[in-house]
């Protein structure tokens, strides 16, 4: 199981790599990498780990299609909750009219050119950076307390684990920030920067010491990760 585990913790860098960098590729190591470690959880006895490493190979496939998935707004609206064109966004021209044709309400040109451009202009390819809207912090934090509840009380009753606060927590936060990351959020580094370094200890205290190493790593580069992804998205602004 060694040498799984070191298996898993090279995937886990390169994964960590992919995502620093914003990469859509990291869905194939975060698809390959939970494969590897539901047997490593389950040989250690972290069953709720081994529980969200089942959700993260599932959720893998979803948010390799959510980066895929196509935006079209009008760029007037569709800068809100933070979203930015892509280098790549493709702007859609009006079609001309011939002459002496009758426009209609919706082909008839705009009072203002400005507002013909941004209705024109579509965001399209992948999935940009955008901050989470504040509307989704309060149900994403209910569901998150929730899902701590019941994983704690499933772990209590039906298992031996030593340690099931630690590991409640850390899957019921890692659901709330696979979510985030499924849809580009910024913030999804603040709930990696506490998920990492509480399994970093608690993989440290179970004897698993390269995943323990892989996660105070993942610790460190969680808060550069942040302010990497802001500034890509700011340079995705501009």
């Amino acid at each position: 199981m060694q040498t799984l585990e070191i298996i898993g913790t090279l995937i886990g860098l390169v994964y960590l790599w992919l995502e620093y960098r914003a990469s859509i590729w990291l869905w194939a190591a975060g698809i390959v990498m939970p494969a590897v470690y539901v047997f490593v959880y389950y040989d250690a006895g972290f069953y709720a780990d081994m529980g969200i490493n089942v959700y993260y190979l599932l959720a893998g496939g979803f948010g390799w299609l959510m980066w895929l998935r196509r935006r079209s707004r009008p760029e007037a609206t569709g800068l809100a909750e933070g979203a930015a064109p892509s280098d790549g966004a493709a702007v859609s021209e009006a079609a001309p009219q011939p002459e002496g044709a009758v426009l209609s309400a919706e082909n008839a040109p705009a009072k203002n050119s400005t507002q013909t451009a941004a209705r024109a202009r579509t965001i399209t390819g992948e999935r940009t950076i955008a901050p989470m809207p504040r509307g989704r912090w309060l149900p994403l934090g209910a569901i998150t307390a929730l899902a701590f509840g019941v994983i704690l009380w499933v772990l209590l009753r039906f298992t031996d684990s030593n340690v099931p606060y630690g590991d409640s927590f850390t899957t019921a936060l890692s659901i709330a920030g696979l979510w985030m990351l499924a849809q580009k959020y910024v913030e999804q580094w603040l709930v990696w920067i506490v998920v990492d370094a509480v399994c970093a200890g608690l993989y440290f205290y179970k004897g698993l010491y390269p995943t323990a190493g892989l996660y105070a790593l993942y610790t460190v580069i969680a808060v550069f990760g942040y302010f990497e992804w802001r500034r890509l998205m700011v340079r995705q602004r501009t």
